[in-house]
């Protein structure tokens, strides 16, 4: 009678303890299904991240170089190239990290000539500038100067807006650019000169969830950078925006 009452107590003390623990708060209990702190809502992707509170973003998956060749009198021949052609063309491209993307630099006097196995790679900034000319080389082809001439480079990113609303996006950027929304084009320029925030700006519509948003900057010599935000009617800082990277395919 004693070792069955015994049994019976080891019982109750054990129901208690499963009442009490749940499913797995208990120490060294199994969590499963358990979100980590910062998952994205969205499979394969990375994120959320935060715009700043003036609006632009920082978190980029970004791939170069690409060249660039030209001159500040007929312009250079990357802004009206499309390298994504073969994966099929830039408005329709969507990023991932580690997607390899190759192209073919002719010889010249600032690289060797050869193909150039490029992958997408995740860049969190410090700063409202992204600063292309201190992330790009390819020292395989003797591009190792930073920042590298005549380049261009793409960034990518997936833009979630809780609304749907109509916005202007603004983009500075030294030098060219090109900015493609939702898989449509909205501008760019064929221009040299100094990252200026704000310098160009296309109005546009943010769709509810996600916007893939696709940048493309090239530079001739000397700076390479850009930044890119939102603005509302009023030309303030779109600052709800949430930002994701998609992780694979």
């Amino acid at each position: 009678m004693r070792s069955g009452a015994n049994c019976w107590m080891m019982v109750g003390v054990m129901a208690v303890l499963l009442w009490a623990c749940g499913s797995a708060t208990c120490p060294g209990a199994p969590v499963t299904n358990a979100a980590a702190p910062g998952a994205s809502a969205y499979p394969n992707t990375l994120g959320p991240y935060a715009v700043t509170a003036k609006g632009f973003i920082l978190n980029w998956l970004i791939v170069g170089p690409f060249p660039n060749i030209g001159n500040r009198v007929d312009g250079c021949k990357g802004w009206g190239t499309d390298f994504l052609q073969a994966y099929g063309g830039e408005a329709a491209f969507m990023a991932w990290k580690d997607r390899e993307v190759k192209t073919i630099f002719a010889e010249s006097d600032y690289w060797l000539g050869g193909e150039a196995k490029l992958k997408w790679f995740v860049h969190a900034s410090t700063a409202d500038l992204i600063d292309l000319g201190k992330l790009i080389d390819y020292p395989a082809l003797g591009i190792t100067f930073k920042p590298i001439q005549y380049a261009s480079a793409y960034a990518f990113c997936l833009v979630e807006s809780p609304v749907e609303r109509t916005v202007t996006i603004a983009i500075g950027a030294d030098d060219d650019y090109k900015v493609w929304l939702n898989h449509a084009l909205l501008g760019g320029q064929p221009v040299f000169g100094a990252c200026v925030v704000d310098k160009y700006t296309h109005a546009t519509i943010l769709k509810k969830g996600l916007n893939p948003l696709l940048l493309k900057c090239g530079t001739d010599s000397g700076g390479w950078d850009f930044c890119v935000r939102f603005l509302d009617a009023d030309k303030k800082p779109v600052a709800d925006l949430r930002i994701f990277l998609p992780e694979r395919e």
